[in-house]
């Protein structure tokens, strides 16, 4: 079996073990958006095994951040009880509901700052622009979004719709300069942004 298959099928396996998906709703692939937000947590909850950080702040838990409401926050949490980081650290979920709540000079900048993980819902997106996730990112914490274009404004990961199946782009050129290591085996099954793509887009929006 190829090791583009064998990820596949690890996904899909992680995808019914942890939430009982039928055995039809196989990986990338096939997977359908009924489970959007469960299948963007399982991935989330994955993305920790194939991704290398920078440097790891030496702490005993593994910090992921929601910014703005999203039910991805319950099932992150869940997923928290029932389970560890692959270094055996235990994982916690915060949630940023509000815009100033997103500010890296606030109140809430020290939590914010020792996540590993910062998921930015549709809701909380139109509220960062390219410097503040920029600012994020240098702070070791990997930026997923779910909002077209979250790539092209600094982010690393972005979950997108392609015709009724859930599938997530990565920049990888966003993530290696903000010194993140990530695996070739999950490369091979994302759909890879480039800073050509970006420059398109941005130049369609002038």
């Amino acid at each position: 079996m190829s090791a583009i298959k064998t990820l596949l099928l690890y996904f899909a396996f992680i995808l019914i073990a942890l939430f009982q998906i039928p055995k039809h709703a196989q990986a990338q692939s096939t997977v359908v958006i009924n489970n959007e937000y469960k299948l963007k947590a399982a991935y989330t909850y994955n993305f920790i095994k194939y991704i290398s950080w920078p440097t790891m702040v030496p702490t005993d838990t593994f910090y992921i951040g929601v910014l703005g409401k999203s039910d991805i926050f319950k099932i992150l949490s869940t997923i928290a009880k029932n389970r560890i980081a692959p270094d055996g650290r235990p994982i916690v979920v915060y949630q940023y509901s509000r815009p100033q709540d997103f500010n890296m000079d606030g109140k809430n900048a020290p939590q914010l700052q020792r996540c590993q993980i910062l998921f930015v819902s549709k809701n909380a997106d139109q509220y960062l622009d390219r410097k503040q996730i920029q600012q994020l990112s240098q702070n070791n914490i990997l930026m997923i979004g779910e909002k077209d274009g979250f790539t092209c404004k600094g982010g690393h990961i972005n979950f997108v719709a392609q015709r009724n199946k859930l599938r997530f782009t990565i920049h990888q050129n966003n993530a290696i300069d903000c010194g993140f290591k990530i695996n070739p085996k999950l490369l091979k099954v994302a759909i890879l942004g480039s800073d050509e793509e970006c420059k398109k887009r941005n130049k369609g929006k002038r």
